[in-house]
């Protein structure tokens, strides 16, 4: 029977090798919308206004990003968002380590924020597979056992014409009375004995 084909796992993202063009698409499309976004602060709001916000917009790209591809597409859109993300110039009198600091309180939680919800989604594409190997399994099997059942019917097809055709034509074999039955004997040919008798 057919056996279901090895889906070999890449251990850091948890994807088919057959699927890395999936995750090269997806971070491009990915890189386009944080660029498209990060154009937009300047063209539309003015420089630094990102950072007056409550929640940065590459938050929403983060998320969308780690549930849909899973913890290395997550990783990877955090790491880029913090790239090109707008950080703020250190004030007058502030030490450059703590303002370092403060500046990357943002990033870090775009990296935990994709390291959680691509491990929950990871686990759903993890399951994906399996249950897509298994179709594969079953697939499979029903494929070899509808081959066997037509090479059973081709069998008992050839097996009943050649059982019909022997019974019909088999010679009679060597010392067998050629004679036909008694019931089914010429009665004129009786009657022509009895009247020479």
């Amino acid at each position: 029977m057919t056996d279901a084909p090895d889906i070999a796992m890449d251990p850091p993202g948890g994807f088919p090798s057959g699927g890395v063009m999936t995750v090269l698409r997806e971070m491009i499309g990915v890189v386009v919308l944080l660029l498209v976004v990060r154009a937009a602060e300047p063209l539309f709001f003015g420089e630094g206004f990102y950072a007056t916000l409550s929640a940065h917009p590459y938050w929403i790209l983060v998320i969308l990003a780690s549930a849909q591809g899973g913890i290395l597409t997550g990783v990877l859109t955090a790491a880029f968002a913090a790239l090109v993300m707008d950080w703020p110039p250190r004030p007058i009198g502030v030490d450059i380590t703590a303002h370092y600091v403060s500046a990357a309180i943002v990033p870090v939680q775009w990296l935990l924020a994709a390291i959680v919800i691509g491990a929950f989604r990871q686990q759903q594409i993890r399951h994906e597979m399996q249950l897509a190997a298994e179709v594969t399994r079953l697939t499979g099997m029903v494929t070899d056992f509808a081959q066997e059942i037509e090479l059973l019917d081709q069998e008992i097809i050839t097996l009943e014409l050649r059982a019909a055709t022997g019974a019909d034509l088999q010679p009679p074999k060597a010392g067998d009375n050629p004679t036909p039955p008694v019931g089914d004997a010429d009665p004129d040919a009786g009657m022509t004995v009895a009247g020479a008798a």
